[in-house]
């Protein structure tokens, strides 16, 4: 059996006018989406010379400070839960919840596999 004859799409290359209009567009305002059109290549293309040119912005991790992780043992004591303490400190629950358990933090709930909920299965 003859094998089948696909149709090979080749990628376009931007010549490097064409990355500087893009930086320029980009510096303008112009969404990746509507660059991407213009270009006729994919909106992943845009983003690559975005971030090559401008960097990933806001991306980096922040520790807790030491008087966030004050207010954290305080309100910890006090029961007030992960979820109220993250919306306080414009924080992700998970970095919340990562902070409690090292200084201390036992979660109320049961862990599905633990020998306690297996014992009441039974």
């Amino acid at each position: 059996m003859p094998k089948k004859k696909g149709r090979r799409r080749l990628r376009r290359q931007l010549l490097p006018e064409e990355v500087e209009e893009i930086v320029e567009m980009l510096k303008k305002g112009k969404k990746v989406e509507e660059i991407a059109r213009y270009f006729r290549v994919k909106p992943k293309t845009v983003y690559n010379i975005k971030y090559r040119y401008f960097g990933h912005g806001s991306r980096s991790y922040r520790k807790l400070s030491p008087d966030e992780l004050e207010l954290l043992r305080q309100w910890l004591k006090e029961g007030k839960s992960i979820y109220w303490i993250a919306k306080q400190l414009g924080r992700h629950t998970s970095t919340i919840y990562y902070a409690a358990l090292r200084l201390g933090y036992q979660p109320r709930g049961e862990k599905i596999g633990s020998r306690r909920a297996q014992q009441r299965r039974r």
